[in-house]
């Protein structure tokens, strides 16, 4: 396995809501996209989640 499937999963049922939203196998784990865009994914035990750089800081705080 190269992603946790139950993190996928867990993505997967938060966003099944949005009809535009699709998952995508890539980089060894599944991504999460809205329209051509990755807004997410799970690789290995990681969640993965994209945010604007200026906001990069007070995210991780």
């Amino acid at each position: 396995m190269a992603y946790d499937e139950k993190l996928a999963d867990r993505i997967h049922r938060a966003a099944k809501e949005h009809p535009a939203i699709r998952e995508k196998k890539m980089f060894g784990g599944v991504a999460f996209m809205a329209g051509e865009h990755m807004f997410c994914g799970a690789q290995k035990n990681n969640l993965l989640v994209r945010v604007p750089s200026d906001q990069h800081e007070s995210l991780l705080a």
